[in-house]
């Protein structure tokens, strides 16, 4: 059956979906012992430190990241100073639920934003976010990455805001939002880079209105040269003060790293990675789904990519077409270009810049291995949002009208299963044996 869901009713399934976030998130909370949330040790000394206690808990100190979380988890920590430190810890566990909801609701709204009449993708996107099971483990612990996964989230959505209607509200917000996250993790510093590509790409756009609608040639020259000084004096500086944000380099071109490229050409690399991102329910060990399922997520994947492969194909043969047998040339082929709307091309801008943000991710992941740290899987999930957007977008394009209601349900009932699986397989055989 076709699927036909007024805006009434999506928006009945959004309340819905969210509030069995919030339930889930509070199991797995509750569910999760104290302590065993990855790196949860280290981000509770920071929230220590920040509350005017000692910088180390447990035997291990602090981390070295930004302190807008520990700021943000201190008033809960010492507003519940009465209670047991287990429950002051599940406490500041429900902030990371609630953040979850919230990442969740944003990835609805990014659909929202770029396919306002498509309740497949609206609601895919938000199941692939909601179901994750890897992302719920680390937003139902004490880490700073539930912070900052919602930032990235939200400036991603904030910077659609501004693409497709560009107005002070949605400046000043990606601009604080932009602050808060550097505040809170150098990983956020992958956002800088494609703000800057947004802010080019618009100055494009002014400089064709210019030169194809108000005729101001001259002012067009000085504009583009203008342009074209800032980008070869600030791109590579602002390369440079990313490596340097990030920690791991201080190379311009850390972002664009050949090795960092070429790391992801491996498989077995590629693959813990891909693993980890669905499934790696312990920091120190690690265990993972069987290998079954891990084989339908990919080719899940790969029906997606199909599918933004041919939505790309489809977009390009609207704008780049070959005509055969054109009688005003005395036939044969001929080569027609209807050059996109302004409203076209700024949703062009957007959807790109989603796909930037994933390729910005897993270069910057790639780039943190080859510093000589360990990766995880679970960076990537900072690119949860922009990757569960493209990959419904990609599985719409590919799955008949008729299809979509059940194939909805089954991505519902599959994701669902995952994070039962999670539970059975992980969480009670390892604790509670």
């Amino acid at each position: 059956m076709a699927l036909k869901v007024s805006a009434d009713k999506t928006r009945s399934l959004i309340i819905l979906l969210l509030a069995l976030v919030a339930l889930k998130g509070v199991f797995f909370t509750a569910m999760l012992p104290a302590w065993e949330g990855d790196d949860e040790t280290s981000y509770w000394a920071d929230i220590r430190s920040v509350s005017g206690e000692s910088q180390s808990f447990a035997g291990t100190s602090g981390t070295e990241h930004g302190r807008l979380y520990p700021v943000l988890a201190a008033p809960i920590y010492l507003g519940l100073r009465p209670l047991k430190l287990e429950h002051r810890l599940f406490a500041v566990r429900l902030l990371g639920v609630a953040l979850m909801v919230v990442t969740v609701f944003l990835a609805f709204t990014s659909a929202k934003q770029l396919w306002p009449g498509s309740p497949f993708v609206q609601l895919g996107a938000a199941l692939l976010v909601a179901f994750n099971p890897k992302l719920t483990f680390v937003m139902a612990s004490v880490s700073s990455d539930v912070l900052l996964i919602s930032l990235f989230s939200a400036f991603m959505v904030a910077l659609t805001a501004f693409i497709l209607r560009p107005t002070k509200l949605a400046g000043v917000a990606m601009t604080a939002i932009v602050i808060a996250g550097i505040l809170t993790k150098k990983r956020f510093s992958i956002a800088l880079p494609i703000l800057a590509l947004a802010v080019l790409a618009l100055g494009i756009e002014w400089l064709l209105k210019t030169a194809f609608y108000e005729d101001q040639k001259s002012k067009v020259i000085t504009a583009a040269g203008v342009l074209a000084f800032a980008v070869w004096q600030f791109w590579p500086r602002l390369l440079g003060m990313i490596g340097s944000l990030s920690g791991r380099t201080t190379n311009a071109a850390f972002i664009f790293n050949r090795d960092a490229v070429a790391l992801w050409a491996q498989p077995f690399w590629r693959t813990r990675m891909w693993r980890q991102f669905w499934g790696f329910f312990t920091w120190h060990g690690g265990i993972y789904f069987s290998n079954g399922i891990y084989r339908v997520l990919f080719w899940l994947t790969a029906l997606a990519a199909c599918g933004l492969a041919l939505r790309i194909y489809q977009a390009s043969s609207a704008t780049f077409s070959l005509a055969g047998d054109d009688k005003e040339s005395g036939g044969g082929f001929g080569f027609s270009v209807r050059p996109p709307s302004f409203e076209e091309y700024r949703r062009s801008l957007a959807l790109a810049l989603y796909g930037v943000a994933i390729g910005f991710t897993l270069t910057a992941v790639a780039a943190y291995e080859l510093s000589g740290s360990s990766a995880l899987g679970r960076y990537l999930l900072i690119g949860v949002v922009p990757i569960s957007l493209l990959s419904a977008a990609g599985l719409e394009a590919v799955l008949p009208e008729r299809a979509r209601t059940a194939a909805l349900l089954l991505l519902t009932a599959g994701l669902m299963f995952l994070n039962a699986l999670a539970v059975t397989a992980f969480l009670m055989p390892r604790f509670y044996s």
